[in-house]
């Protein structure tokens, strides 16, 4: 899979950084699926340009691996494996991922997950998906360790441009990191069929349960049942507001975590009684 570029190629290249995402897997990974989204539009929209894909991988993500086979003259595939397990390895990555990049003859670097290189030799726009790591009671430990501020400190001062997903974590990395707004851009992200087995026959379903009850308003929530996320809190602020808003109706779909806080949301929603 993996080929140096084309010599003769006047095609501005730019890397895309999976990090270790594509090994969380195809099922239960968000930010797995925010890359393969993000890649698809590209190959349908950036055809002007040449890509290379990072990963950890021996081979590219299954879901992407039809892009690679048939449009080899603009995309490639390089495996960049971390060295998690030798010590000091997490600063030697960094010097690797560099030349990598040198080698590459890459313009521009996309960081898609929580691995900046410090001293990049071509401009670094990243992906932040969270800020949970900066307030969450737990992760106090992982907050203070070195490769995390080391990650913080180079998004700050390396990266040109950083991308959040909504209006809620850009105030975030304004916060917390003293990042100015100039230098972030929300990106929402989209929803994709792709991730559904059945999308016409889910779809379906949600429409014939919202039209059968006819609601007058509704909220329709893509939510998983992580306890940071705190989707009970969902359910509570729709039972505040049934007797201003009659015939409100809340969908909310998505997987739990763990089967307990399955369990645990379910039995929130029939202390409010909320089944219907």
């Amino acid at each position: 899979m993996k080929r140096r570029r084309n010599e003769d190629s006047s095609r501005p290249l730019t890397a895309l950084h999976l990090a270790a995402m594509d090994t969380i897997g195809e099922a239960v990974g968000g930010m797995y699926r925010y890359a393969v989204d993000l890649i698809g539009g590209l190959a349908r929209f950036a055809a002007d340009m040449d890509f290379l894909v990072v990963g950890s991988g021996l081979q590219p993500p299954a879901a992407l691996a039809e892009l690679f086979e048939n449009d080899a003259e603009h995309w490639r595939y390089q495996q960049f494996v971390p060295s998690v397990r030798r010590p000091g390895g997490y600063y030697v990555d960094h010097l690797r991922f560099n030349w990598m990049l040198l080698r590459e003859r890459v313009d521009l670097l996309h960081a898609l997950d929580r691995f900046v290189p410090l001293a990049a030799p071509c401009p670094v726009v990243a992906t932040v998906h969270d800020q949970i790591v900066e307030f969450l009671i737990g992760l106090e430990e992982w907050r203070q360790s070195r490769p995390y501020r080391i990650y913080r400190w180079a998004t700050k001062t390396q990266a040109k441009f950083i991308i959040t997903p909504n209006e809620c974590i850009a105030a975030d990395v304004q916060k917390y990191w003293r990042v100015d707004s100039s230098k972030i851009a929300v990106v929402h992200l989209g929803v994709s069929d792709f991730w559904v087995a059945e999308p016409a026959e889910i779809s379906s379903a949600i429409v014939k349960q919202l039209t059968a009850s006819k609601p007058r308003f509704f909220v329709l929530s893509p939510y998983c049942l992580w306890p940071r996320k705190n989707g009970t809190a969902v359910v509570e602020a729709l039972a505040n507001l049934r007797d201003r808003f009659s015939g409100i109706k809340l969908v909310m779909f998505g997987k739990a975590e763990e089967p307990s806080e399955s369990e645990k949301f379910h039995r929130r929603v029939r202390e409010l009684r909320m089944e219907d």
